[in-house]
């Protein structure tokens, strides 16, 4: 008896390949599933198209920038999800077509990553990330919740032409999942980011309106859309609170949180008892840390703050002979794009080695990098560098990620940006 034959996808298949406007580099990286084509991944005048819009290509959709190297992007999974491409063989340039075909669909992917947030939040949050550009299949657009208020970063052309089918669907699945009333969207398009896609970069006035919110354990006095990045740094929840069960575990007494912003390390330390000494450029970032401790009763007289560069700090630190059982190295991202990867490093080695000075034997470093131009085995080379020129002896604990909410898209390396390294000062 013969061997049924396999079913084979007509998809990406030898038949349907010679069809697709594609190199073999871009075919690669389709059947790899990447999200993103740039424009050397495209046959010459593959789309004459000279305004954003939305193609077909293969079994997916995929978001147009014209005057982008990021050409394409791919919008949703497959067609399984997503209408067929056979309902609109051409290029959908007018937002009626895009509400036409996309709308329902739409509306059930927000809901499904709404329902996955809220069911994975932290003790009742009502801060979180709700859609993660890429990683939620909706390239270019990066929506926070702040309570009843959202803010969504605009990044791409095609996002800003379909905006107002977006914000539609975005305000209509938020009130009807949260039961929240009194809803307020602020648009975000101060992004450099926005220039590669031919975008204006608005300098727009941001919100004073400040709310007490629930995250991660803590009642916090949050700006929603009127500080750096959407309102706070929602990423490093998870990491708050393991880094506050190792000082727990090992029973340190000293912490230094470098580059605190509002005091997301902080407050967990303090809450755990630890002297904790906060060092920030933004003399407004400390004053927030200062409010939200206060709002939450936890020991004042624990808190220092200090406004000051880190690598200035650590150098008059280690000068003066100061030290610390644990010290938290969460500063802003280093890289920006690949041809600066090498200063980064350096800059990450001289801010770890001057760090490992200034820790009490048996003390906690933790460390953080925010770029996915800088990868684990990158990261880990760069610690064993720093450990060395230390004469520190260093063991590795853990590595950590994002918190859930901004959990990476698997085989999408550019989405695993966030690192965190918990490691053991031995002597």
């Amino acid at each position: 008896m013969s061997k049924a034959k396999k079913s084979r996808s007509p998809s990406l298949q030898t038949s349907s390949a010679p069809q697709l406007p594609v190199t073999p580099e871009g075919l690669g990286r389709l059947r790899s599933g990447h999200p993103w084509l740039y424009e050397d991944h495209l046959k010459p005048n593959a789309f004459s198209i000279a305004e954003a819009a939305v193609v077909p290509l293969g079994e997916h959709w995929f978001f147009y920038s014209p005057k982008s190297k990021l050409r394409l992007r791919r919008l949703g999974p497959t067609t399984r999800y997503w209408p067929d491409t056979a309902l609109a063989r051409q290029p959908i340039t007018s937002l009626e077509r895009f509400a036409e075909i996309f709308r329902a669909p739409l509306r059930e992917l927000f809901s499904r990553s709404l329902q996955s947030r809220l069911r994975l939040r932290y003790e009742g949050d009502t801060c979180f990330r709700w859609i993660f550009a890429e990683n939620d299949f909706v390239p270019g657009l990066l929506v926070e919740a702040y309570g009843p208020v959202l803010v969504a970063q605009i990044q791409s052309a095609p996002v800003e032409k379909f905006w107002p089918v977006l914000k539609e669907l975005l305000l209509e699945v938020y009130a009807e999942q949260t039961k929240l009333t009194g809803l307020q969207l602020i648009e975000q398009r101060h992004l450099p980011v926005r220039k590669l896609e031919g975008l204006d970069v608005l300098d727009e006035a941001r919100s004073e309106e400040r709310h007490v919110l629930r995250w991660n354990g803590f009642d916090w006095t949050l700006c929603p859309g009127g500080t750096q990045k959407t309102g706070s740094y929602l990423d490093q929840a998870v990491n708050h609170r393991r880094t506050a069960e190792f000082a727990r575990l090992m029973k340190l007494k000293s912490a230094w949180d470098l580059c605190s912003f509002e005091g997301g390390f902080s407050m967990h330390l303090l809450k755990e008892g630890l002297d904790v000494l906060a060092v920030d450029q933004s003399d407004r970032a400390l004053e927030a840390l200062k409010a939200n401790v206060a709002l939450n009763k936890l020991p004042l007289a624990k808190l220092s703050v200090q406004k000051d560069d880190v690598f200035e700090f650590l150098k008059t630190a280690h000068k003066d002979g100061k030290r610390a059982d644990l010290i938290i190295l969460d500063p802003p991202s280093f890289v920006k794009n690949p041809k600066d990867k090498d200063r980064a490093l350096r800059g990450f080695r001289d801010l770890n080695l001057r760090a490992l000075h200034c820790l009490n034997p048996g003390g906690l470093l933790v460390s953080c990098s925010c770029s996915h131009h800088i990868q684990p085995d990158d990261y880990r080379r760069m610690l064993k560098g720093a450990a060395h020129d230390a004469r520190r002896s260093v063991r590795l604990l853990e590595v950590r990620g994002p918190s859930p909410d901004h959990a990476p898209l698997l085989g999408f390396v550019e989405s695993e940006y966030l690192q965190a390294w918990y490691l053991e000062v031995l002597v």
